[in-house]
């Protein structure tokens, strides 16, 4: 039998700590809980204490200024990889302050860092870890911290934080494919903008510079686009900047709540982009409100839940619609019944209320609407690349031809 001091909460949310004889680690926290102890901290040996020089639990540990990786933003992919960390220590037998001390001490950013200790002081004041979390808001949303109180309250709280890690690889790979398959086309399309507007803008007014000695016509083709470069000369500064300026208009509009509810549901209603945000939202639908059944919350708090955490206006409203419905006794399917929700959503919803197997239902919504987002992120890309350089082709070959039709026709003394 070895000896281990620990720090644990009572039942009273009070700290106390003392020392236990067990076999192994994985024994005494078994004995700490029996006895109605939360472990906050275990030890083999000696009495737990504060170390003078601040290394212990939360303490400051010197790194290396120079490394910028510790600067940036906490990325979705550092969440990620926290709450899988934070599943493997609790397994591993981790008490819950422990597990966020070592995931303080190994992270790479200054930001999560910091909200770790914050959380970290926190629990040792005797607050649970969602209540710490919901501390940082920007880190950890609403639906994190619902999540981590569910588990908490059954106990689970290893397979919570599975289940949000899986949620959020999930979200960030359809997203990830979504954007991956528009940086070729916005390439493209950015170079072709430069080409037309430097053929436009320089070479072409070059070119009738050399044709002005020559007595001579131009051709249909050669006219217009002389007038097209002299109409850009004289307009084209004044175009750009009225692009910038709408442009930034409708960014800014988009911070505000009516602006955003106007632009979303434009949006929404474009043919191609409306479609992926159909899609993407649905996916969403699906997969977090599985998560949150799946974690014994109800039906009207997990749509609570789902208007927190959406950004689509449009879909904000809807979700606290279906909760407020809810509320009132009827089905969750009477919620959806909008314009903004396909009629198959409706029905299998309707369906999985009738067997109760919602959260079943909810998970095929989810990874049925990511496969029709990367379906149609496939057939756009298989689409748009040929026209992009259709596009760039016919624009280069019209400037070109326009050039030779002039040549020749100097050629032959406008013959």
């Amino acid at each position: 039998m070895a000896v281990f001091s620990y720090i644990a909460l009572s039942e009273a949310a009070a700290e106390t700590s003392g020392v236990v004889n067990a076999g192994n680690r994985a024994e005494a926290l078994r004995i700490l809980r029996a006895r109605g102890l939360a472990p906050l901290e275990i030890e083999s040996g000696t009495r737990l204490s504060d170390s003078a020089d601040g290394s212990a639990r939360g303490g400051f540990s010197w790194r290396n200024p120079f490394r910028l990786r510790q600067y940036f933003p906490v990325s979705s992919l550092d969440r990620i990889v926290f709450f899988r960390q934070m599943t493997l220590m609790l397994r591993a037998g981790y008490t819950i302050l422990e597990a966020i001390d070592t995931a303080a001490e190994i992270s790479d950013k200054n930001r999560l860092r910091k909200a770790l200790r914050d959380i970290s002081n926190r629990l040792q004041a005797g607050a649970t870890l969602s209540q710490s979390m919901q501390n940082h808001p920007r880190l950890f949303s609403t639906l994190t911290s619902n999540l981590i109180a569910s588990g908490e309250a059954s106990g689970e709280l290893d397979v919570v934080l599975e289940r949000i890690s899986e949620g959020m690889e999930r979200r960030m790979e359809v997203r990830r494919d979504l954007v991956t398959s528009m940086i070729y086309p916005s390439i493209v399309f950015t170079l072709a903008v430069f080409v037309m507007y430097y053929a436009i803008a320089v070479v072409v007014p070059r070119f009738v510079f050399f044709l002005s000695a020559r007595d001579i016509s131009l051709p249909a083709i050669t006219q217009f686009m002389v007038d097209l470069s002299n109409w850009f000369q004289v307009y084209g500064t004044t175009l750009i900047i009225t692009l910038a300026v709408l442009i930034f208009f409708a960014l800014a509009a988009y911070t505000f709540p009516v602006g955003k509810r106007i632009i979303d549901a434009i949006i929404l209603r474009l043919p191609i982009i409306g479609t992926f945000q159909v899609s993407a939202n649905m996916a969403d639908l699906g997969w977090i409100t599985q998560m949150l059944l799946q974690s014994r919350i109800t039906v009207m708090e997990s749509m609570r839940v789902l208007s927190d955490v959406t950004s689509h206006s449009s879909y904000k409203n809807i979700y606290s619609d279906a909760a407020d419905r809810v509320l009132g006794g009827e089905p969750l399917s009477n919620g959806f019944k909008k314009n903004e929700v396909p009629v198959m959503v409706k029905h299998l919803i309707e369906v999985g209320e009738k067997t109760g197997d919602l959260d079943g239902v909810m998970a095929e919504i989810g990874n049925y609407y990511a496969m029709d987002l990367r379906m149609r992120t496939k057939r756009m890309i298989a689409l748009i690349e040929p026209a992009m350089l259709l596009f760039v082709g016919g624009v280069v070959a019209l400037i070109y031809f326009s050039i030779f039709s002039a040549v020749w026709k100097a050629a032959t003394l406008g013959r």
